[in-house]
C-alpha cells in the first residue's frame, strides 16, 4: 500500500506542476487546445520507443482494445478538454474546486454502478480532502452555467478514467503500452474534431514546443503512468483522495516560480488534505488475543487426551 501511495503522489505532484509552466505557454501566444493536443502527440514517438526497446507486445484484443478507446478519447481526453473550456467560461477557482469534487463522484459511482462498499476510514479522509480543496481554493463570480457544466463533465470524466482502469483490469496492461494507445487515439481524435471548429495552433515559437514537451512528459509519462499504478496497487477510490495532494503541489510550485500569494485557508486546506492522507496511512495495530491459563490447561488435557487415542 505505502508504494501505491508514493506513486499516487508523485502523479499529483506532476499534474500539480504542470498548470504553472503552462503558463509560460500562455504568455507566450500559446492556448489550452494546441497543448492538450501537443501534450498527446510528443508521448507517441517517446511511449512507442519505449515498447520497442523494451519489445512489449502491442497486440491486444479486441475487447480490451475497445475499452482502451473509450476510457482514452471518453475519459481522459474529455477531462483534459472540458476543464480547460470550463476556463474561458467561469473563473479558474470554481472550475477547479468542481474538478475536485471527482472523488466523491468516484465514490457515489462505484456505489451505483459496481455496487461496492466503502468502509469509515474512506468517508473521513474523503471528507477531510474536499474540505480541503475548498479551502484552498478562492471563489469568485460563477460567471456561465456552460462553464459549470464543463468543471461537471471534466470531473465526471475523470472520475470514470480512475474507476474503469480499475474495474477494466486495464490498469494490469503494461504502462507504456497503455500510454502509446492512449495517445494515440486523444491525437487522432483532436485531429478529426479539427473540422468541427476545435482550432490548433501549430505555428509556435520554439519556446513553446520545448515548454510542451515538458509538460507532455509530466502529465502522461508521469503523471498518468503513476496514477495508473496508484490505481492498481490501491484502488480508484483510495488513488482519488490521495491524488487531492495536486492542489497543494500546484499552490507550492506557483508561489516558488510566480510568486503567487499563499493565504492562511491555503494552508489549512493543505494541512486538511495531509490528514486525509494520513488518514488513510493508519493502521491500528492488531491487538493480541491471550491465551487465559484455564484455556491453556484444557488445551493440554485435549492433547493428552488425543495422544492416549
Amino acid at each position: 500500500m505505502f508504494r501505491g501511495i508514493i506513486f499516487t503522489l508523485i502523479a499529483g505532484i506532476a499534474f500539480g506542476f504542470s498548470p504553472v509552466i503552462s503558463t509560460l505557454v500562455y504568455n507566450n501566444g500559446g492556448d489550452p487546445m494546441t497543448l492538450v493536443f501537443l501534450r498527446y502527440a510528443y508521448m507517441i514517438p517517446a511511449s512507442l520507443s519505449i515498447v520497442l526497446f523494451k519489445k512489449k507486445e502491442l497486440r491486444l484484443p479486441a475487447e480490451q482494445m475497445l475499452k482502451l478507446v473509450f476510457v482514452a478519447v471518453g475519459c481522459s481526453l474529455v477531462s483534459s478538454l472540458t476543464l480547460y473550456m470550463s476556463y474561458q467560461w467561469i473563473d479558474p477557482g470554481v472550475s477547479t474546486a468542481i474538478h475536485f469534487m471527482y472523488p466523491v463522484i468516484l465514490v457515489v459511482l462505484s456505489l451505483i454502478i459496481f455496487k461496492d462498499k466503502i468502509d469509515k476510514k474512506t468517508i473521513i479522509a474523503l471528507a477531510f480532502s474536499i474540505g480541503g480543496t475548498l479551502s484552498i481554493v478562492e471563489f469568485g463570480q460563477s460567471g456561465s452555467i456552460l462553464g459549470v457544466v464543463f468543471a461537471i463533465v471534466s470531473s465526471f470524466a475523470y472520475s470514470m478514467y480512475l474507476l474503469l482502469n480499475e474495474k477494466w483490469r486495464l490498469a494490469e496492461l503494461d504502462s507504456m503500452v497503455f500510454l502509446f494507445y492512449v495517445s494515440v487515439f486523444c491525437t487522432l481524435t483532436m485531429l478529426v474534431m479539427m473540422p468541427l471548429g476545435f482550432k490548433i495552433n501549430l505555428n509556435q515559437p520554439i519556446e513553446n514546443h520545448l515548454v510542451m514537451i515538458v509538460v507532455a512528459l509530466l502529465t502522461s509519462c508521469v503523471g498518468l503512468l503513476f496514477m495508473k499504478e496508484g490505481v492498481r496497487l490501491l484502488g480508484s477510490r483510495i488513488a482519488s483522495v490521495i491524488s487531492m495532494s495536486e492542489p497543494i503541489s500546484a499552490l507550492v510550485f506557483s508561489a516558488l516560480l510566480l510568486h503567487s500569494e499563499v493565504t492562511i485557508s491555503t494552508v489549512i486546506g493543505a494541512v486538511f488534505i495531509i490528514t486525509a492522507i494520513l488518514i488513510l496511512l493508519y493502521k491500528p495495530k492488531r491487538k493480541r488475543v491471550k491465551v487465559s491459563d484455564t484455556t491453556h490447561e484444557k488445551m493440554t488435557t485435549n492433547e493428552l487426551n488425543e495422544s492416549k487415542i
